[in-house]
């Protein structure tokens, strides 16, 4: 919370971010991501003198759903995990809708597993 983001680039740093074809720039993944040497210079900074932060808590939702599926795989990682894990449950299912229909051939309504089968 008690931290700034200020940073002094050179123009080769500037002239790749700018280069770059995002639209909702996160610029500090961006100028991490760029792959120039960065340092850090801690400093004291005083107390906000007047008002309050006009960054509402939706915009800082907004920018971290930017950092994490522009500079991170865990996203697509997450969504390929889920789509495996539905893919095996509709396997399964399938095996187990093919073994009723030949233990029980007339329990199941006609057709239906075939229809259940083709949709998974």
């Amino acid at each position: 919370m008690d931290s700034g983001d200020f940073r002094l680039l050179s123009r080769a740093v500037v002239n790749v971010i700018n280069a770059m074809p995002e639209s909702q720039r996160f610029v500090r993944g961006m100028t991490a991501w760029a792959g120039f040497r960065q340092i850090g210079i801690p400093y004291h900074r005083a107390p906000r003198a007047a008002g309050q932060s006009k960054y509402p808590w939706a915009k800082m939702w907004h920018l971290s759903i930017d950092a994490i599926t522009g500079f991170s795989v865990a996203p697509l990682r997450w969504v390929s995990r889920v789509a495996l894990t539905v893919a095996m449950v509709a396997f399964i299912a399938s095996l187990w809708l093919i073994r009723e229909k030949l233990v029980h051939p007339h329990s199941l309504v006609l057709g239906w597993t075939s229809v259940m089968v083709a949709r998974q």
